[in-house]
């Protein structure tokens, strides 16, 4: 697990995040000049203003992505995920092992 401590909350960046309106932010991989997990939002092309504020094209750090779209809600796994995360150390899923 790729954890990161900021806000007194340890953020998994493994995960996908919704923000309060809906639009889903996910870890970069890279971090800023500050040392911040950089997140792309889902949405590239918004024009204008969000009703929580401003989305941006390139990645913006966490705390700022907290800060101007939160309270940021953590996604759970979609199910094709899951069955990976699942899969049998041959490399079945359990469903497949089970047939």
């Amino acid at each position: 697990m790729n954890n990161f401590l900021y806000a007194g909350h340890h953020w998994d960046l493994s995960l996908t995040y919704l923000d309060c309106t809906g639009v889903e932010w996910h870890h970069t991989g890279m971090r800023s000049g500050r040392g911040f997990p950089l997140m792309q939002s889902s949405v590239r092309d918004l024009p204008g203003q969000s009703p929580c504020g401003r989305y941006e094209q390139a990645p913006v750090p966490l705390d700022e992505v907290h800060e101007w779209h939160g309270p940021l809600v953590p996604m759970a796994p979609s199910p094709s995920r899951l069955s990976a995360w699942l899969t049998h150390p041959t490399g079945r899923t359990p469903e497949a092992v089970a047939a």
